[in-house]
């Protein structure tokens, strides 16, 4: 077993290091210059590159679904790492043995398309073509997964994505997230209604800025905007909290920053780098020309 705060100590290729001397007393480890030797300090991506790997993504071209997980041996709902699972394929799909599937489903509908999220991975281990019925194994789970899970070939991949500089000027509008949150911070996945067909590259940055008077616009109704009239002698009076004229002359406000990570034709999938405030669907993300 491996435990946070292990010393952990890396070899190039063709270095041996003596077995005896890994843990062992500082006479017989391995000295400073040794290493030195045997780390690689030069820098291999560009600073705050974001590393991530794919969660979900907005459909807006294909279905990918070939079959759903119908059944499984063993006795309980929630499905996890290592579990059998019955799968039963539709059409005139067919699957090899050893073959990968990602487990996924539709979150919720979106102007674009659907949101899908990536539950897992399922491993093909036995194919009954007469009956259309897999029996497979989850090799991965990155949520509870339940009967009626969808499976196809939806690629996953591991995103390195450094900062670029935009090349264009484009307002987009937060959509939805993977997981059914109202609010949205920093570290998490979201999507916006914009892609590379609209002027969005990888590694572009977007700001969420909102414009107003923040409490007001936190209010059910404009009723709620009444307060004690602060210059009668009447104890009993009340007024309209002021409101400015014209909402729109007030500055705007930078609330976050996205980092876009995968890009379709007019969505994308972005990182939320920074968030000053909670972000919300609907929210303005706009990428600055230059930046």
């Amino acid at each position: 077993w491996i435990y946070p705060g292990d010393e952990i100590r890396l070899r190039a290729l063709g270095i041996t290091l003596n077995p005896s001397s890994i843990g062992g007393d500082r006479a017989n480890s391995p000295g400073n210059d040794e290493i030195s030797s045997l780390v690689d300090r030069r820098r291999q991506v560009p600073n705050n590159t974001i590393f991530l790997r794919d969660q979900g993504f907005v459909d807006d071209s294909q279905d990918q679904n070939w079959g759903e997980i119908i059944g499984s041996p063993v006795d309980k709902m929630f499905l996890s790492d290592f579990d059998s699972v019955y799968v039963k394929m539709g059409g005139n799909r067919d699957v090899k043995l050893g073959q990968e599937l990602t487990i996924f489903r539709s979150v919720k509908q979106v102007p674009g398309g659907k949101v899908v999220q990536i539950q897992g991975t399922v491993r093909v281990d036995s194919w009954n073509p007469n009956a259309r019925i897999a029996r497979g194994q989850i090799t991965e789970s990155l949520d509870v997964i339940e009967r009626g899970a969808r499976l196809g070939p939806v690629m996953r991949k591991f995103s390195i994505v450094p900062p670029v500089r935009n090349e264009d000027d484009v307002k987009a509008h937060v959509l939805a997230s993977v997981h059914q949150h109202e609010f949205y911070g920093q570290n998490q996945v979201i999507f916006i209604d914009k892609g590379n067909k609209d002027g969005l590259k990888l590694g572009n940055r977007l700001f969420i800025i909102r414009k107003g008077d923040a409490w007001r616009q936190s209010l059910s109704s404009d009723t709620d905007a009444t307060r004690i009239a602060l210059e009668s002698n009447s104890p009993a009076a009340i007024e309209s909290v002021p409101t400015p004229h014209n909402p729109s002359v007030l500055p705007e406000e930078v609330i976050g920053e996205l980092r876009v990570v995968d890009v379709r034709d007019h969505t994308a999938t972005c990182v939320v780098t920074q968030s000053r405030k909670e972000i919300e669907t609907g929210d303005d993300a706009v990428a600055r020309k230059g930046y």
